[in-house]
């Protein structure tokens, strides 16, 4: 159930946020603000995609790198389990470079059985899950039998030995 403070700050930043001049902690509420509403409102895949795009579509790598970095990792891993690619960042790659690629994107990118099971980067992600995509569901999930829409943890027999 949505609070009214949940409710106030989902019209606060319905309109956007600009990013020029936000404070750090408006910047940090905006990120997990609309992740609230994405998940209030079951967005996942080529939805959330889009809607990050369109939402985020003036964030560059000095924004992501302002925000807080437990929010943007909250978020990088959101994102993945909601079935939006989202690369690993490494030595070459940083997670604020990694959310910019996606919002560049042409097209949504696909996922790669290969990125989902391997162990570390998006696999970590999705085996915290739930995972709410139902592109990267029943690859990720070991249950032969498994066909639902979403999937968690918790009713599916994944564990990190996998």
């Amino acid at each position: 159930m949505v609070t009214e403070e949940w409710k106030a700050r989902i019209r606060k930043w319905e309109d956007g946020i600009d990013v020029r001049t936000v404070s750090t902690e408006d910047l940090n509420d905006y990120i997990n603000t609309k992740m609230q509403w994405y998940a209030l409102h079951r967005q996942t895949d080529e939805n959330l995609w889009e809607l990050f795009q369109e939402e985020f579509a003036n964030f560059d790598a000095i924004t992501w790198k302002r925000a807080d970095r437990n929010t943007v990792y909250a978020l990088r891993a959101f994102l993945r389990c909601g079935g939006v690619y989202v690369k690993h960042n490494g030595r070459n790659l940083t997670i604020a470079q990694s959310l910019v690629n996606v919002l560049q994107e042409e097209t949504q990118s696909e996922w790669e059985i290969a990125d989902i099971n391997q162990k570390g980067g998006i696999r970590t992600d999705l085996l915290k899950g739930p995972i709410t995509s139902a592109t990267c569901n029943r690859s990720s999930c070991n249950r032969s039998s498994c066909n639902r829409t979403t999937c968690d943890r918790t009713t599916c027999n994944r564990s990190s030995s996998n």
